[in-house]
C-alpha cells in the first residue's frame, strides 16, 4: 500500500493519498486505532500535524449570540407575557399599582434594562476590526439578572 502526504486529521486519524495499481491517487482515511494507523506510525513515515481551519466569524455571528442570551434569559412567550403585562399597569395607572404591581414592574424594568444592554454589546462587539473570535464568551456579556 502506498500512502503519500499523510496528515492527521481532526478525529485523529490520518488522511492521504493512496496510489492505486493504476497509478491514479485517491483520497483515503487510516480510522484512530486501526492496524494500519500503528503501522504507519511505526514506519517513521512522515506525518503532519492537523491545522484546524481558521474561525471566521461575521457580524450575524455576533447578532445570533446576542439573540441566544436574549432568548435563553426571556423566551417570546415570556418576553409577549411581560408587554402585557406592562400594558395593564399602564393602563392600571402607578397610582394604583399594588405591591405585587410594583415587584412586576420592577421585574419587567430589569428585563428590559438587560436586554437592551445585551444588545448594546453586541453592537459594541460588531465593530472591533477583526471580529473577536472569542465572542461568544461569556465575559464579553452583561450578566442576567436574578430571576
Amino acid at each position: 500500500m502506498d500512502l503519500k502526504n499523510l496528515t492527521y486529521n481532526e478525529h485523529g486519524g490520518i488522511d492521504g493519498e493512496l496510489t492505486l495499481p493504476s497509478g491514479e491517487t485517491v483520497p483515503y482515511t487510516v480510522e484512530l486505532g486501526s492496524e494500519l494507523e500503528e503501522t504507519l506510525k511505526a514506519s517513521g513515515e512522515a506525518i503532519s500535524q492537523y491545522v484546524a481551519p481558521e474561525v471566521i466569524v461575521l457580524v450575524e455571528d455576533i447578532k445570533r449570540e446576542a439573540n441566544r442570551r436574549i432568548l435563553g434569559f426571556l423566551p417570546m412567550h415570556a418576553q409577549n407575557n411581560m408587554m402585557m403585562a406592562s400594558i395593564s399597569l399602564i393602563h392600571k395607572g402607578q397610582a394604583n399599582w399594588t405591591a405585587e404591581d410594583t415587584a412586576v414592574a420592577a421585574k419587567n424594568l430589569a428585563a428590559e434594562a438587560y436586554i437592551k444592554a445585551v444588545r448594546a454589546k453586541s453592537n459594541e462587539i460588531e465593530t472591533i476590526s477583526p471580529l473577536p473570535k472569542d465572542y461568544a464568551d461569556d465575559s464579553r456579556w452583561p450578566t442576567p439578572p436574578a430571576s
